[in-house]
Parts: C-alpha cells; structure tokens; sequence
C-alpha cells in the first residue's frame, strides 16, 4: 500500500505502507494532496501500478529522480494524468508506461498523459527528461492512442524519450509551443501539430507557431487502420497548422515523409538529416481544398539533407491555392521508385508546381527526374537556377532526365538558368534539360521530341520558358 506526506514546501509519495507521519493512499491522493495544498509532489523511487484517469484542475508540478519511478496505466484507463483546464503542468524525470493495454473506447484522443482546456486560453506545459514507452493498446482508431496529448498548449516538450507508442506527440492548437531533443523509436507518427480543423481548411487569423527541433526519430511505420497513405508514417506531421517550424532533426527510416506539411501557413523546413524516406522525405501540399476556401502560402525549405527515398522535397496541389514557395540549399541523394506502388512513384529529386524559386541544391542519381517543375495542371511563376543535378558513372542507376519542365500553356513562365547537369553517356547531354507534355487521355507524362533527341529547350521553341548558361554535360 503507498503512501504520502504532506511537508511544508513539498508533498512526496512512496510504495511503501504509512508509518508515522505519513497517510495511505497512492499517485492519485498524493495528487489531491499537492493540489489542495499548492505543493510540488515527489514521487519516490518505484512502480506504481494500475493507474487510472487521474485529472488535475490546476497549476502542479510532478517530479523524479530519472530513471527510478514508473507510472503504469490500469487497462482499459482512458489516461494517467489529464490535466484539464490548469493553467500549468509541470513533469519531470517520470516513466510513463502504457504497458501495450487498451484504452477506454469512450475517451477521445487517448493518451497516458493529456492537456486539454476548454477556453481560448492555453495551458503552460513543461515535460522534461520523462520516458514514455508502449502505447499501442486497442480503440476505435489504434493509430490514434498517445503518449502525450496537448490542445491548447503552449510551453516546452523537451529531453523525452518515445518508445513503441503509436503515436508520440500530438498537440492540436497550440500557441507556442516548442518540442525539441526529444528521441523517438517506433510508431506510427512520432510528432503531429494540428492546427483549427473544423472545415479542413487553415485560418491565416489563427498562429500555431509550434517549433519542432533537434529531435532525433527512428524507424516509423504506416497504421495498419490507415487507408489513405499519408496520415500515418511521418516523423513529423504538420495539419492547419501556421507560422511552424521543423529544424535540425536527425530522422531516419520512415514508411512516408520525414516532415509533412498539408494545408499549412507559413511553414520553415530546415536543416534536418532525413534518411531512408521510402515515399517523399520533405512534403508540403493543400489536398482535396474545399470550394471557397482559403489558400495556403508561404514555405521555406533550405539547408536539409535527404538520402535514400522515394520523392526528395515535393511542393504540390497549387492547383486548389498552396503557392509561393522557396526551395534552397538542400542536397538530395539516390530518390527511387518505390516498388508495390500502384501507380508507380517515387524517383523524383525535387519537384514543385507553381509560384517557387529552387535554387543552389544538389540533386545526385534520382531514377527518374533530377529536378521536375510545371507538374499537374497549374504551372506558373517557377524559378530553376544554379542547382547541380548529377548522375555519377558509379551509379547503379541511370538517370533519364536531369531537369524537366512543362511545355507550353496559359498559366504563366518558368525560368531555367545557371544549372549543371551531370548526366551519363546513356541517354546523353540531351536530356540534361527537356520540356515535358502530358497525355490528356492516360495523363503520363512524355519528354516532347523533335525526331531522335529531346526538342531543345529555347525560348523560340517554348515561349513561355526562358532558359540560359545551362551546362549540360557527361
């Protein structure tokens, strides 16, 4: 039987039984206790079993020494802690353990721990140095269940290690808040950021500002629940969310994105290591927008590094209003198809639209196009210049296009300027730099021909793209 001690500047909690001084009672009388008594609470080294639904109405700070406490989650709990309409919550050196049970079916958006008000204001979170670990219990949605769960929170999420949870972080509305050196291994979304949802579509008057960095996350899977490809098996899963940052993350083997943005204002995707991204590593779109509504604009990708994927950096779906995006700095290495894929996808260095400038990136052995612009129907406003597209002899695949753009339509220009192109002696030079038609009927794309060789990409044959001091070579 535990017990706890209220003192004069601190409530503490242990396994053991009362003895003098101290009253029976475990986790979630000591919380009472801190509560009503505005105290921090120590929790002594142990495991603490069976807990469940455990909630908390106003400021707390719950602390350990790292490592030596364990809070393990009753089966069929809909959380461990929900702190609800607190103004703060602090947690500190605590192990969390779903203990791969089952979730109450009736709590939406489970989790072991949850932060959730009702208002327009947002509760403080500090989580530090805490351990989650083996959330992967049934309910309606298994891809759903939690380790941290955070709406309307601002505050930091820092020096935490995920370990087998479904999902790691999900924070729906945040202002401000800040996610960084945190470890994630496994899952099926190790940190998603959802921003105001109600329409599906992003209110450029509400800010996020959500700034995920210098985490390090590892071998992240697709739902098997998840039949859209795309909501699950991302490192890092921005949704309606504006003004938020992905920096400086270390980020390795991914079902999908290494960072995916979907109807999101105003997005900085920066400086991270993604490797071994089998569908696009870096993904930024506006999907399915509803008529009427509001346009996604404004991402900057620069600085990252990608290798061993199926797409490198995407920027797509200008058509229903994403656009004005910057694609900079970033060095793409060996994308591939991906095999099982109906259709076939993957094998594209870069790709982007409309309305971006993609400039000074390296793009080395892609197995099908080094650099494609103009894709889909709109394709307007795109800057290509001064990138390096390489396909090394060594290679052990042949890259048949180095850059690609679109031939001749209404939408609007592209510039192609100041590029070296690397390509081998098969297919040749020629397809350093070619225009591209689409078959309106199957609606595959085809390099437009003049005879034997590629047409040459001029001004005269192609008004509406200027090209120029391209170095095309073997």
């Amino acid at each position: 039987m535990p017990s706890y001690q209220v003192l004069e500047d601190v409530v503490i909690v242990r396994t053991s039984a009362a003895t003098t001084g101290w009253t029976n009672g475990g986790i979630p009388a000591a919380v009472t206790a801190a509560l009503t008594n505005a105290r921090p609470l120590f929790v002594q080294e142990g495991l603490y079993n069976n807990l469940n639904g455990i909630l908390i109405d106003s400021p707390i700070e719950i602390y350990a020494v790292p490592n030596t406490v364990t809070l393990r989650m009753e089966d069929g709990a809909p959380f461990i802690f929900h702190a609800y309409n607190s103004e703060k919550i602090s947690l500190s050196g605590l192990i969390f353990d779903g203990a791969n049970r089952n979730f109450s079916p009736a709590q939406f958006r489970p989790a072991l721990v949850r932060v959730s008000r009702d208002n327009n204001t947002n509760t403080f979170v500090e989580i530090e140095n805490c351990r989650f670990t083996n959330v992967t219990g049934d309910s309606e949605t298994a891809s759903s269940n939690s380790a941290l769960y955070l709406y309307r929170s601002g505050g930091i999420v820092s020096g935490c290690q995920f370990q087998n949870c479904n999902q790691g972080v999900f924070s729906e509305r945040a202002d401000r808040l800040a996610i960084r050196n945190n470890s994630v291994i496994g899952g099926y979304n190790a940190i998603a950021v959802w921003g105001l949802i109600p329409s599906l579509q992003t209110d450029p008057t509400t800010f996020d500002g959500t700034v995920v960095e210098g985490n390090n996350i590892n071998n992240i899977s697709v739902a098997p629940d998840d039949p859209n490809k795309g909501p699950t098996g991302n490192a890092i899963s921005f949704f309606c969310a504006n003004g938020v940052i992905a920096a400086n993350n270390v980020i390795r083997d991914c079902e999908y994105s290494a960072v995916r943005a979907s109807r999101c204002d105003s997005v900085v995707i920066t400086g991270n290591n993604c490797f071994d991204c089998r569908e696009t590593a870096l993904y930024y779109e506006r999907p399915d927008a509803p008529a009427g509504s509001l346009g996604v604009f404004g991402a900057t990708i620069s600085n990252n590094i990608v290798e061993d994927c199926g797409n490198g950096i995407v920027m797509t779906n200008f058509d229903t209003g994403t656009g004005r995006c910057t694609c900079v700095g970033n060095v793409v290495r060996r994308p591939r198809v991906r095999t099982g894929e109906e259709p076939a996808a993957g094998g594209v260095g870069i790709g982007a639209e409309a309305d971006t400038v993609i400039s000074s990136n390296v793009v080395e052995d892609a197995e099908l196009y080094g650099i494609f612009v103009g894709t889909k129907t709109i394709y307007q406003n795109l800057l290509v210049t001064n990138n390096l597209v390489a396909n090394y002899p060594e290679s052990d695949v042949t890259t048949p296009v180095g850059i690609a753009v679109r031939d001749n339509n209404a939408q609007g220009y592209q510039l192609v300027v100041g590029n070296m192109v690397q390509m081998k002696s098969s297919p040749g030079a020629d397809y350093g730099l070619v225009a591209m038609g689409v078959n309106p009927v199957t609606f595959e794309y085809f390099i437009v021909m003049n005879g034997a060789v590629p047409k040459a990409v001029t001004n005269a044959n192609f008004p509406k793209v200027t090209s120029g001091l391209n170095s095309l070579h073997t």
